[in-house]
């Protein structure tokens, strides 16, 4: 861990084993919930990885930041729609892009994460992004095999 004290590592460690009493013990002293690892990943993010829900909801009630986790979300698919509905109301921006132009509608498309997909829909995700590769959400999901997912993305174009 690059610049975090002791108690901020605890807390990626907490969130590593899944122990939410470690993760509460380690916010209590002290944790930064906004400090970066050694992959310049915050606390939530490298979360997103193991997606446990009550962890998140600790994370945001002590005001962690929530850019990049719901792009992290829908790169792992941890938690469901239950976690991407957690992120959206928490304010997570379902329109996100990362570095090379790539939307949490475009990641959980092109991985089949239908259930995922439905929730950012439903949050207003836009359905014509593209990134890098210059396709849609619906254009990715067809072309690796996501059928169901593709025909979901179809109902929310207009």
């Amino acid at each position: 861990m690059s610049n975090v004290n002791e108690s901020t590592s605890q807390l990626f460690d907490a969130i590593k084993s899944l122990n939410v009493d470690k993760v509460e013990e380690a916010i209590k002293n002290r944790a930064d919930v906004n400090a970066k690892d050694y992959h310049n990943q915050t606390p939530m993010e490298y979360l997103m990885t193991f997606g446990s829900t009550e962890i998140a909801e600790v994370l945001i009630n002590h005001q962690a930041e929530l850019k990049g986790a719901l792009l992290e979300h829908a790169a792992f698919g941890r938690g469901g729609s239950k976690m991407t509905k957690l992120l959206l109301n928490a304010g997570a921006d379902v329109n996100e892009k990362t570095y090379g132009g790539y939307t949490p509608l475009l990641i959980a498309a092109g991985r089949g994460y239908t259930d995922v997909v439905k929730v950012l829909l439903e949050a207003g995700a836009d359905v014509f992004a593209v990134g890098e590769s210059n396709t849609t959400a619906k254009n990715l999901a067809y072309s690796r095999g996501y059928s169901e997912t593709a025909k979901l993305i179809t109902q929310y174009e207009k």
